[in-house]
């Protein structure tokens, strides 16, 4: 063998040796470069994040992180920020410690965001009133239709603005609403809180009770507790809550801030919205990355898309991640480049922890049904059944005239009463008798049915016969519906024609006769003749046989046939005079 075919195959080998990932150098690496002491306590925790879900020897990295929190239960001590509290407690959580003390002091440091265009919606199809109460002590009624309609302040509204028509002033970071339906009656009542934002409604609270208490959580975090909203704080703590399975009180706030791919793939696990997993298919390199090879937003990115239906664009991403290990480098061999990148790629994309996000809230118009949506059609219109908060649509009526055919009014509402024939249902829908409900024909020929649409007698001659209908004043007498006296157009005449032809008949028999009696008389009849000759006016003796003919026969012979010749000139004559008549 060559020596040039030996030294490919030793690079071959060398190269596959070089570029092969490796887990375990990275947790090797990672558990002897973490600097629990010193280190940042949101690099630290995602190194602790990462070795406790591959079940690596965590060594002191637990206990020094505990020995770094603040007596006010909070992170770094004496520089407690919000942010690196937050990916403590995620931390420390995932070693079963007890972190109620931290989550405490995180709600302590909720502080109130400019948060707007809050939605009060009442779905009832019964009529009555609603007494709502905000702001501690104030109060107003409001009076709803069965129709989805409210009435407030003499003005009729689809929902009700909390800001502009209670006039409430949301001045805190949490408020409460209470809606009292009682006096509706209805058991089937819904309540919701809804937000819009630019041209998605969300429904952030429902309930179908009578009574709702609903909580606006007009609410954010700051950098530290009692500064104004800081959009990466409270992006980072609500992420840690809803991994937690906590409570997340700032979505509404968060909602309108998504702006990059980590808000995008953070979003995605807060509130389970396939909406911001579009949006990092729509940014991310072919090959592979986002932000310009950025390992730490890619491993939230594959994060976000592990258990999602883009498997390609997840599998893509993580082949890129596993070549940017770094495996030539004796320092940081096994490593992403540092404590940060090595550890959230182990435990966000590369390790055996998952986690599925379950959808706190929904957002309207985005064609997918989600929690507490009846329907979503993909638009936020009015009128086609589906309405822009994503509730079934209720036709009003006052009488069942109001509703479609095979539907009757009933409470303000047109409801389906099921059909019994074709007649039941609208045009193009036909009548299952075993379900009652009308379905909607499938135009095809030899189906039975002549679409005059699409088909007709030359088109599709089996479904569409020609039947020529009988009607009077067609010149044709149809015994099963037509006779002299509802229809003497047809009938009469076609009586008249009876007897004509039978008077013809007549009179061509009369007129054969007679000429047949002129024709006797005239040929037949011998004068001065015997009185054999009288009563027998033709011979009936046998001739004699003669071996030649006399002069006399011959000219008996002629005679007979000019007899016959004249015979059959009258009949002519006789029948020609009776088509005459016919033709009369």
């Amino acid at each position: 063998m060559k020596k040039w075919v030996i030294y490919v195959f030793i690079m071959f080998i060398l190269t596959l040796s070089v570029y092969a990932y490796s887990k375990e150098k990275s947790l090797e690496w990672l558990s002897n470069n973490a600097d629990w002491t010193n280190g940042q306590i949101t690099d630290n925790s995602f190194a602790l994040l990462a070795l406790k879900s591959n079940n690596y020897n965590l060594g002191t990295g637990y206990d020094i992180t505990l020995q770094r929190k603040d007596v006010a239960n909070c992170y770094p001590s004496g520089n407690c920020n919000v942010k690196d509290t937050a990916m403590a407690t995620l931390a420390l959580k995932s070693n079963n410690y007890d972190v109620a003390p931290m989550l405490n002091w995180l709600n302590s440091a909720l502080t109130r965001a400019d948060v707007r265009n809050w939605y009060i919606q009442i779905t009832t199809t019964k009529a009555g009133e609603c007494t709502i109460t905000y702001d501690g002590t104030l109060s107003k009624t409001v009076t709803v239709d069965g129709t989805n309609k409210i009435k407030i302040d003499n003005k009729q509204v689809d929902w009700i603005n909390v800001e502009n028509d209670l006039q409430a002033n949301l001045d805190q970071p949490i408020e409460p609403v209470r809606v009292d339906c009682t006096k509706v009656n209805d058991p089937g009542i819904i309540i919701s809180l809804l937000r819009i934002v630019q041209n998605d409604f969300y429904i952030i609270q429902e309930t179908q009770s009578s009574i709702a208490n609903l909580v606006i959580n007009n609410a954010c975090y700051g950098i530290y507790p009692g500064t104004q909203c800081d959009e990466e704080s409270s992006f980072y703590t609500a992420y840690v809550l809803k991994r937690l399975n906590e409570e997340v009180k700032v979505t509404p706030y968060l909602v309108g801030k998504v702006d990059n791919n980590l808000e995008n793939a953070m979003m995605y696990t807060i509130t389970g919205d396939q909406k911001y997993l579009e949006n990092l298919i729509s940014t991310q390199n072919p090959l592979g990355y986002w932000d310009n090879e950025n390992i730490y937003v890619t491993s939230f990115a594959i994060s976000a898309l592990k258990n999602s239906a883009y498997r390609d664009q997840s599998g893509n991403a993580t082949e890129w991640l596993k070549s940017k290990q770094i495996t030539t480098d004796l320092v940081n061999n096994g490593s992403f480049g540092n404590v940060l990148n090595t550890g959230s790629a182990l435990y966000l994309a590369l390790g055996s922890a998952t986690f599925t996000p379950t959808s706190g809230s929904s957002v309207c118009g985005n064609g997918i049904i989600e929690l507490r949506e009846q329907c979503d059609d993909g638009n936020l219109i009015f009128g086609d059944n589906c309405s822009p908060l994503c509730q079934i649509e209720s036709e009003g009526c006052t009488t069942s005239l109001d509703c479609s055919i095979n539907q009757e009014c009933t409470n303000g509402v047109c409801t389906d009463i099921g059909c019994s024939t074709d007649l039941d249902c609208d045009t193009g829908k036909y009548c299952d008798t075993f379900t009652k409900e009308c379905i909607p024909r499938v135009s095809e020929c030899g189906d039975g049915f002549c679409d005059s649409t699409r088909e007709n007698e030359n088109s599709c001659p089996l479904d569409c016969k020609f039947e020529p209908v009988n009607s009077c004043g067609d010149g044709i007498c149809d015994p099963s519906n037509e006779d002299s006296i509802s229809c003497p157009l047809d009938c009469e005449e076609e009586s008249s024609s009876n007897v004509l032809f039978w008077i013809s008949l007549a009179v061509i028999a009369i007129i054969l006769g007679v000429g047949g009696y002129f024709a006797y008389i005239k040929f037949f009849k011998k004068k001065g003749g015997g009185s054999e000759d009288k009563k027998f006016p033709f011979s009936f003796e046998e001739p004699r046989q003669q071996s030649i003919s006399s002069p006399r026969q011959e000219r008996r012979s002629a005679g007979k046939n000019t007899i016959d010749e004249s015979l059959e000139k009258e009949l002519d004559k006789s029948i020609k005079e009776a088509q005459k008549l016919l033709k009369k």
